[in-house]
């Protein structure tokens, strides 16, 4: 009788738990699906912007991790913190070491807000549900004055989510009787979505139409709280009153002790079949992968059921070669009650549905959908 292939995943999120549940599925007996991670709560991130504005209740943006696993898989509740992909060992925190056949990163990505000068205690964000919070009473007691949204350089995670923001904050800011009072500026950064002339003109001539200033090219590199000033990388000031910025973004620190990512510690991958180079058994998926595309779930599920599908095949002895495509579909609130879909892939620049209420709703009311289909492998 044949040898059960041993499968680890790094990675208790999006990426990860999607992985583990497709091929438990497609693989059953014939793989021994584990994953390590250590997240005391699986959150859907796309939620987060919405509290601020006091649209969605934060309960509803997340679940253990351990009731999202479907039965049969290992769940370790550790920390990675070396991986040696040429002994095909992960150590982790307490010493312990996992050997495989097949290794999936799926870590995600971390926040940098100490890379950047005077980010810290003065820039508010939404990309963890604390700060979300937090910033919601920021703009609870925000009666005017300049709000400055926008990113510091570098790749994020959910890149829409900034002209997202400022076009609902719009809509809050009206609501409250403070838009009168208030001039919202957009810093458009020169990457992801953003690149695309086509997208990028769609996305300011919206935001225009608002009311919204856009500053292009402008990425946040400095912060100066005395002046209540943010600087870009290429020099330009601009006066806040409120500032909201999606901090720096990096790769866990595992990846950069063991070797395996860039400066920024993402790990390239061939873009095809989202290998690490000459290591055919290690596959990246998500935010941990440095690829050509926009850091997002959408894009992260479709990585997900690629390489479920790949290992199942392999596993059962009938691989037929396949390509990843580079796939991202995702929804955009352009307004309170209105959004659009952005279709993208390696051969097609995003292109955009026209706005619509089911759009909308359809990103409303996805936290839903995530947990009792997406992540479970059913979709």
């Amino acid at each position: 009788m044949a040898s059960l292939a041993s499968v680890l995943i790094i990675g208790d999120g999006t990426a990860g738990t999607v992985v583990a549940n497709k091929l438990k599925f497609l693989a059953g007996k014939r793989a021994e699906v584990r994953v390590v991670g250590n997240s005391q709560r699986h959150y859907y991130k796309g939620d987060f912007m919405f509290i601020p504005l006091k649209l969605k209740d934060y309960k509803e943006c997340y679940k253990p991790p351990e009731f999202l696993f479907n039965a049969g898989i290992d769940y370790v509740k550790e920390e990675v913190v070396r991986v040696n992909v040429d002994q095909r060992l992960v150590t982790l925190r307490s010493g312990r070491t996992l050997s495989y056949d097949y290794l999936v990163i799926a870590s995600g990505a971390r926040l940098a807000p100490e890379e950047v000068p005077g980010f810290e205690g003065e820039a508010r964000h939404f990309y963890t549900l604390q700060r979300a919070m937090e910033l919601q009473e920021y703009m609870d007691s925000f009666q005017g004055g300049n709000l400055v949204i926008g990113q510091c350089a570098g790749p994020i995670s959910y890149p829409s989510s900034t002209f997202e923001f400022a076009l609902m904050a719009r809509d809050y800011l009206e609501s409250k009787g403070l838009l009168q009072k208030s001039k919202i500026h957009f810093l458009m950064p020169s990457l992801g979505i953003y690149s695309d002339s086509s997208t990028a003109g769609k996305i300011a001539s919206l935001l225009g139409s608002k009311g919204i200033e856009v500053h292009k090219e402008f990425e946040v590199n400095t912060v100066n709280p005395k002046n209540k000033e943010v600087i870009s990388v290429k020099g330009e000031k601009l006066n806040y009153s409120l500032l909201v910025a999606v901090p720096p973004h990096r790769g866990q620190r595992f990846v950069k002790d063991s070797s395996l990512g860039d400066d920024m510690g993402f790990i390239e991958v061939d873009r095809n079949t989202l290998n690490l180079k000459e290591h055919p058994e290690v596959f990246v998926a998500g935010d941990a992968a440095k690829l050509p595309i926009d850091k997002t779930g959408s894009a992260a599920h479709f990585q997900a059921t690629y390489i479920a599908n790949r290992i199942a095949m392999e596993v059962g002895g009938n691989y037929t070669p396949s390509t990843y495509m580079g796939e991202n579909a995702f929804n955009a609130a352009t307004s309170v009650g209105r959004g659009m879909t952005f279709y993208s892939s390696y051969s097609s620049s995003p292109k955009a549905t026209f706005e619509s209420m089911s759009d909308f709703l359809i990103k409303w009311t996805y936290s839903s959908t995530y947990f009792s289909s997406v992540v479970r492998g059913l979709i």
